[in-house]
């Protein structure tokens, strides 16, 4: 025969609870200061751990002693109370706040607390009893079912895989992105997975260049050179045209060996354009390094240079050796890559000769030339050996910067998303969104303001001049909306990206708040590659303008009203709103896609 438990009467249960309460306080006090050396057993037997959780009402956090339970490393909540008819507070606080943190020792970890269904708990059950049997004469004593939770390390989202990869890629330090991830509650063998899937890239383990709207030239001879028309546009050109003239002196040349260098061997001017404090100047220098995807430290300041009728440079390369090697290149290396960009149309003349490749280039105004110096092995390729012919007619003006070996930090810079091809030449467009559409979604948003609920976006892209409020509201979108905009949009950025699409995501209304900035940043790298952005609705004292760079990685301040879209290569291009809202509400859809044919999204290896 079964032994009947006494059931504890409510008003004894109550008064036992008060009590409980107050020495559980003192309890966790002396456990949290000791680091779990005090205080640390139930009964001086069996273990306990420190929950700590926000209330329900109050928001404040609260640490609650309870019998250290694990499964496969989990940590166990059992709501048991001793048994008593009434639930412990605390199982109401974690069931509306299922973000916990568990201490054992002086160990503390973030979970996400979830409640086990009956049939759950019944598998673990006695696991939970073996730790403390007294929990099933405690479930024998009540007519309540005894909650359990299961305390589940928190799982990485793709936001949060993709803001790994962007900050390993920037050279973050590991052990401070470590840190982030594991504050933010995340597993750590999930945090240790993710982490060792980034592949660190240094200069010796140089990746093909990648430069989009550029054209390789084939050779066996040199592995890296291509033709890049339209860096720079005819403004641009003019401008830096007109700098370098009012600066301009006598160029030189480095004598590898000492010997005596032929007067007429290089006889154009040059002007150190990196040492002017111009900020026009500055941004094209940062243009060539980005593009390239190299570090600054690891190349020389732009150089601007003027051959006039009859003035060259003869064959040369553009690497150093012998005794030049010690005096130009021991500190900062060899010279690895060049970038020159022709400045206008010379009339006749001026062509840039590789007598090795079989290859002569005719200025054009704004078009590139890059190749890289060195064999695979870091040597010499003396097959970029080239002759800047003398001008017949008119004049030339190019800029040029080398890059060499040696830097600071590591010395590629891309992220994972410039490696993606780049689909049209430009990177971005805007355009009108139908206007029938644009109708139902501004009806929709009229309809459904006071629905908005507080946003928290992944990866900490929104900011806001309040780091404790949220910087945005969301406004959900029913399934129908969002099939429509998608099946809308598609058409128009097929023939924009020249691909066919497989819509991926269509978010709710974003509606940023005043103050709120967006951080530039790249998309998601698996579904948000060709993207649009539609104009829903704004108060805004000032414009705030979308600050997006082109394939050329030029700077473009996109203004968007009500009824407008841009569509952009998201997960290529960086984006974002850098100033402060100034106004009430700014309100935007994201709409994404990805190429149905993977060969389209493969990144540059």
């Amino acid at each position: 025969m079964v032994k009947k438990v006494q059931q504890i009467p409510l008003k004894t249960a109550k008064r036992a609870k008060q009590v409980l309460k107050y020495i559980s306080r003192l309890n966790a006090f002396i456990y949290h200061i000791s680091n779990g050396q005090l205080s640390n057993k139930w009964a001086g037997k069996y273990p306990i751990m420190i929950l700590t959780v926000k209330g329900k009402k109050t928001g404040k956090k609260r640490h609650i002693p309870l019998i250290k339970v694990l499964k496969d490393n989990q940590p166990i909540l059992v709501a048991s109370l001793g048994g008593m008819p009434m639930n412990p507070d605390w199982f109401y606080s974690v069931s509306a706040n299922p973000n916990v943190e568990i201490q054992i020792g002086a160990s503390k970890a973030k979970y996400t607390a979830r409640r086990l269904s009956k049939s759950e708990k019944v598998s673990v059950w006695p696991v939970v009893c073996s730790h403390f049997p007294d929990y099933q004469v405690y479930q024998d004593r009540t007519t309540r079912d005894i909650p359990v939770f299961l305390c589940e390390g928190k799982k990485i989202t793709q936001d949060w895989k993709d803001w790994i990869e962007l900050n390993r890629s920037r050279g973050c330090d590991r052990d401070e992105l470590y840190a982030i991830l594991l504050d933010e509650g995340f597993d750590t063998k999930e945090i240790g997975r993710e982490m060792s899937r980034v592949i660190e890239v240094g200069f010796s383990e140089s990746p093909k260049l990648f430069l989009p709207n550029a054209q390789k030239v084939d050779s066996d001879l040199v592995d890296e050179l291509y033709t890049l028309p339209d860096f720079l546009n005819p403004t641009e050109c003019d401008q830096m045209v007109e700098i370098i003239q009012s600066k301009s002196y006598p160029s030189t040349v480095v004598s590898d060996y000492g010997d005596k260098v032929d007067e007429n061997y290089r006889t154009s001017s040059t002007c150190d354009l990196g040492v002017l404090d111009d900020p026009f100047v500055a941004d094209i220098d940062r243009r060539i390094c980005a593009i390239m995807g190299i570090n600054p430290s690891y190349s020389e300041i732009i150089q601007g240079q003027i051959y006039e009728i009859g003035q060259e440079f003869k064959v040369h390369t553009d690497t150093f050796e012998g005794p030049a090697f010690e005096e130009h290149a021991k500190e900062q290396g060899q010279r690895t890559y060049t970038f020159m960009i022709y400045l206008n149309d010379v009339e006749e003349g001026g062509e840039t000769e590789f007598p090795e490749l079989n290859l002569v280039l005719k200025p054009k105004k704004g078009m590139a030339v890059i190749w890289n110096d060195l064999n695979e092995d870091g040597s010499i390729n003396y097959s970029t050996a080239h002759h800047a012919h003398p001008v017949k007619k008119g004049q030339k003006v190019v800029i040029t910067k080398w890059f060499r070996s040696k830097g600071a930090g590591e010395a590629f810079t891309k992220e994972p998303g410039e490696y993606l091809p780049n689909y049209t030449k430009i990177g971005f467009k805007k355009d009108k969104l139908d206007a029938q559409l644009f109708k139902k979604i501004e009806d929709y948003y009229a309809a459904n303001e006071k629905n908005k609920k507080s946003e928290r976006v992944e990866g900490g892209y929104i900011e806001t001049l309040d780091s404790k409020e949220s910087g945005s509201d969301l406004i959900d979108l029913p399934d129908k909306l969002k099939k429509e905009i998608h099946k809308s949009l598609r058409t128009p950025l097929q023939k924009w990206s020249h691909c066919k699409l497989t819509p991926t995501f269509v978010y709710g209304i974003r509606v940023y708040k005043s103050g709120t900035t967006l951080v530039p940043h790249r998309d998601r790298l698996t579904t948000h590659i060709v993207s649009a952005i539609i104009n829903v609705g704004q108060n805004v004292e000032e414009e705030w303008p979308l600050v997006i760079e082109d394939n050329y990685y030029r700077d473009h301040h996109v203004l968007l009203k009500p009824g407008e879209v841009i569509y952009y290569e998201s997960a290529r291009l960086t984006h974002g709103r850098p100033q402060p809202l100034k106004g009430k509400f700014f309100a935007n859809i994201f709409c994404h896609f990805m190429p149905k044919d993977s060969k389209q999204i493969t990144k540059h290896k």
